[in-house]
C-alpha cells in the first residue's frame, strides 16, 4: 500500500481535454510511459461487463443519449470519446495495457447494488499481477471488500466525511480537496492511522495548498514532477 503515498495519481489517466480524453486507453498510455500512477472508474453493464468510464450517461463524452449501466458493451463499443478514435475500454483491456508496470486506483461507480458488481471486479483482479487499490463514494461496497476480499486494498471516497457511517474499515481515506483542513476527516485520519488522499487538484496553487493536509492527491489539467 506504500505507493498510495509515493507519487501523485493521474485522474483518469493523463488525458489532456478532447484530443486525449479522459478514461481512455491513449490517456492510460501516456500515464505508463511517465510512470505515473492512475485512478479510473470502472462501470458494470447490464451484460455483467466491466468498462472505464465515469459519467452516469453517454452524453458528455460520446454526445449519445442513454444511461451507461443500463448498456451492453456490443453497443458501447460503436462509441467513440469525443471527436477521436478512442472508444470506451473495457476494464480487461486496461489491465492488460498497464500490465503492472504503475499502479492503479480502481474506484466503483456503484448504483447501491451491492454485491454482483464487486464480485465480478474481485474475480478480474485476481489474475491481475501488479498493484492496485480499489475505493467507492458508498461505504456498503466498501464493507463487501472487508468481509468477501480483505485481502484487497480499499479507500473510502467522501466530499468531506460529514455523513461517512464508518463502516468498511477503510485503509485510506480520499476526500475532496476543497474541503479541506477539514477537522472530521482530520480526526479519523489520526485515529485510524491510515493515509488521506485529496481530489482531484487541477493546478499548483491547489496543490500547494492542500499538500501539508494530506498523505498525498489525485491530479488532473497540470503536472506534478514524480
Amino acid at each position: 500500500m506504500t505507493w498510495l503515498v509515493e507519487k501523485p495519481i493521474a485522474h483518469r489517466g493523463l488525458h489532456s481535454g478532447t484530443d486525449t480524453p479522459e478514461n481512455s486507453l491513449l490517456a492510460f498510455q501516456m500515464a505508463v510511459q511517465e510512470g505515473c500512477p492512475m485512478e479510473l472508474d470502472v462501470q458494470f453493464l447490464a451484460d455483467e461487463s466491466l468498462v472505464v468510464f465515469h459519467d452516469d450517461t453517454l452524453a458528455r463524452l460520446t454526445g449519445q443519449d442513454g444511461i451507461t449501466r443500463s448498456q451492453t458493451y456490443s453497443a458501447l463499443k460503436a462509441l467513440r470519446l469525443y471527436a477521436t478514435d478512442q472508444q470506451i475500454p473495457l476494464f480487461t483491456e486496461v489491465l492488460e495495457l498497464v500490465g503492472g508496470k504503475v499502479p492503479l486506483l480502481v474506484e466503483l461507480k456503484s448504483d447501491g447494488t451491492i454485491g454482483p458488481f464487486e464480485a465480478r471486479l474481485r474475480d478480474v483482479l485476481r489474475d491481475y499481477n501488479g498493484e492496485f487499490a480499489v475505493e467507492s463514494f458508498s461505504s456498503l461496497s466498501v464493507e463487501w471488500f472487508r468481509i468477501n476480499a480483505p485481502e484487497v486494498c480499499r479507500g473510502q471516497l467522501s466530499g468531506d466525511f460529514r455523513d461517512w457511517d464508518g463502516r468498511g474499515s477503510p485503509n485510506f481515506l480520499a476526500c475532496d480537496h476543497r474541503s479541506l483542513p477539514n477537522q472530521r476527516v482530520a480526526e479519523e485520519r489520526r485515529k485510524r492511522g491510515i493515509p488521506l488522499l485529496a481530489w482531484t487538484v487541477t493546478s499548483p496553487e491547489e496543490y500547494a495548498r492542500v499538500k501539508p493536509h494530506v498523505d498525498n492527491v489525485i491530479f488532473e489539467g497540470f503536472r506534478i514532477p514524480q
